[in-house]
């Protein structure tokens, strides 16, 4: 029941119209089919290791949320939009800039303040 509701609610959002969350395909695929999907910080690519290996270490987790029959949602604020699931661009994007010291470290505390300041 739960999971329905938020299905519903997460087809509300798309990237046009200026809305705050961009859903991945894939994860609300998964939603809407009731299956596993498994949240995954984004701080190890922009901040916790050098790149290449920051991006490598990426892939490889979401492929091992694949392998055992979960959705991967990797989850990062980009260009002021909250993202769940990001895509192989966004991942790069995120361990290249990270690893120049050009992504912000974010938490609750300034997540509004990340949306609104581009």
């Amino acid at each position: 029941m739960l999971a329905t509701k938020l299905a519903a609610a997460l087809r509300r959002y798309s990237v046009s119209g200026g809305r705050p969350l961009v859903i991945s395909e894939a994860v609300r695929h998964a939603l809407e089919k009731h299956t596993p999907v498994v949240a995954l910080e984004s701080t190890i690519i922009s901040h916790g290791m050098p790149y290449p290996q920051n991006l490598e270490c990426a892939k490889h987790l979401e492929k091992i949320v694949n392998d055992q029959k979960a959705t991967p949602a990797t989850i990062a604020v980009i260009d002021s939009k909250i993202h769940i699931g990001l895509n192989e661009r966004d991942l790069e994007r995120l361990a290249e800039e990270g690893s120049k010291g050009k992504v912000r470290k974010t938490s609750r505390r300034d997540l509004a303040y990340c949306l609104t300041s581009g």
